[in-house]
C-alpha cells in the first residue's frame, strides 16, 4: 500500500518531470490525480483479489520501473473495484474493468474509469434481483473488448458475447457467439476477434451483426495483433498468420519444439513484439520465442530469476513495443499466495536477463498485465 506522503512525494516528483519536459519528448508525464502513475509507457497489472476476503485491485509500473500500488482505490476514496477481477480494456483514455463477484456490498461487473486520473467514469451492475433462473446478461463476465461506448463486449461463462451501451445500459447477445472461450479477445479494425472452439476456430463481430465462424483453424490456444496489422494465431503445433482484411491464411508454421496449451488461467498464453511470438511454458520454466519471418525458434529460461516452488497464475506478457517479458507468480494457492513477485526481463536474442523485481509482494491472484499500446 502506498501512503499519503508517498503520493504527495509523487505528485511533486512528477510536475518537476512535466516542467522539464520538451515539447518533443515522448515520456511526458501527466499530473493526473496526484501524480499516481504517470502517463508513461508501463504495464497495468490487474489483481483479482482473493474470492473470499478481498476485491480487484490494479497497479501501474511505468517504464522507470516504479510500481503505483491500487491506483484505482486511492484515486477514488478507497473505493474498489470488482471481487475476482477478470479483464480490462483501453479505449478512448478510458479504462474498463470486468469483474465476476462484484463487490461484497454490490453487484458491479463493469467499471469504467478515466485513464489519467483514475477517478470514476460509470459502474454497470448485474440486476441484483436476478435469481438463478432469471436471465442475467451481466453473469460471470470473464473478458471485454470496447469498439466504442455503445458496443462494449463482454464474453459471458455458458452464455457467449453481449454487447452492452454504456449510454443506455442495454445489453443485447450477439448471436452466433455461444462458442466463445474463456480467452483474451482482441480488436483489430473495427471489429472484435474471439477465440471459438474446435468447430468454430475463431469468431469475428462487427457492430450490430452477428459473429461470423471462421473454422478453417481449429482448437485455438491464443490470438494476437502482429506488427503489421494482421494476426498471429496460435494452435498446440502450428502459429499461423491471418489477414486482418479478409481473415484468410497468409502463412503457417508448424512447432516442433514445443506445444502450446492454454493452460490454466485467463489472460493470453501468447505475446508478440516484432514479429516474434513468446510462448511461456511454466513447467519447464522457459519462454519460447518464434521469428516468423526466419523461421526459427529460441530457448528462454527464466528459471533462474524464479524462486522455489511458484506458478505462473495469469502472469504472462510481452510488451508489443519492445519486447520485454513481464513474469508474475505466487508460491502456491490457499495462505501461499500471499507470497508472490513480478518481474521485468530483456530479451538479449539468445538469453533473458532480469531488468526489475518487485518487493513486498504486491499481487493478488494477477489477473492479467496490460499494456496501453496493445489497445491502439
Amino acid at each position: 500500500m502506498k501512503n499519503l506522503f508517498k503520493v504527495l512525494f509523487l505528485s511533486f516528483a512528477l510536475a518537476m518531470t512535466i516542467t522539464a519536459c520538451s515539447d518533443d519528448d515522448n515520456n511526458g508525464g501527466n499530473g493526473g490525480n496526484g501524480g499516481i502513475a504517470p502517463k508513461f509507457e508501463g504495464a497495468y497489472i490487474l489483481n483479482e483479489g482473493n474470492m473470499s476476503s478481498e476485491t480487484g485491485s490494479l497497479h501501474f509500473l511505468d517504464a522507470q520501473n516504479h510500481l503505483y500500488e491500487n491506483v484505482f482505490a486511492t484515486a477514488n476514496s478507497g473505493k474498489h473495484l470488482g471481487n475476482v477481477a477478470q479483464d480490462m480494456y483501453i479505449h478512448n483514455n478510458k479504462i474498463y474493468v470486468v469483474a465476476q463477484n462484484g463487490t461484497r456490498d454490490t453487484f458491479c461487473h463493469l467499471t469504467v474509469f478515466d485513464k489519467d486520473t483514475y477517478k470514476l467514469v460509470g459502474e454497470y451492475y448485474k440486476d441484483p434481483n436476478a435469481g438463478k433462473d432469471k436471465y442475467s446478461p451481466a453473469d460471470w463476465v470473464t473478458h471485454i473488448a470496447v469498439l466504442d461506448e455503445e458496443h462494449v463486449y463482454l464474453r459471458v461463462n455458458g452464455k457467449g458475447i453481449f454487447c452492452l451501451n454504456t449510454k443506455t445500459g442495454e445489453k443485447t447477445p450477439v448471436k452466433g457467439s455461444e462458442s466463445a472461450q474463456q480467452r483474451t479477445m482482441v480488436v483489430l479494425d473495427g471489429k472484435v476477434i474471439a477465440m471459438g472452439n474446435k468447430k468454430t476456430g475463431f469468431l469475428v463481430i462487427e457492430k450490430d451483426k452477428e459473429a461470423v465462424a471462421h473454422p478453417e483453424i481449429a482448437d485455438i490456444q491464443g490470438i494476437a495483433k502482429t506488427y503489421d496489422g494482421n494476426l498471429w494465431m496460435v494452435a498446440p503445433t502450428t502459429i499461423y498468420k491471418v489477414s486482418g482484411k479478409d481473415f484468410s491464411i497468409i502463412d503457417q508454421h508448424e512447432i516442433t519444439d514445443f506445444n502450446v496449451n492454454k493452460g490454466y488461467g485467463n489472460a493470453s498464453v501468447i505475446g508478440s513484439a516484432k514479429g516474434n511470438i513468446y510462448y511461456a511454458d511454466d513447467r519447464a520454466g522457459v519462454v519460447w520465442k518464434h521469428n516468423f519471418a526466419r523461421n526459427t525458434t529460441t530457448s528462454l529460461s527464466f528459471k533462474e530469476f524464479m524462486p522455489t516452488p511458484y506458478k505462473l497464475y495469469n502472469g504472462f506478457a510481452v510488451n508489443p513495443v519492445n519486447g520485454d517479458i513481464y513474469l508474475a507468480q505466487l508460491k502456491d494457492y490457499g495462505n501461499d499466495y500471499l507470497t508472490n513477485s513480478v518481474i521485468r526481463l530483456k530479451d538479449n536474442g539468445s538469453k533473458l536477463e532480469l531488468v526489475w523485481e518487485s518487493d513486498n509482494n504486491p499481487l493478488r491472484f494477477c489477473a492479467g498485465i496490460f499494456f496501453p499500446e496493445q489497445f491502439e
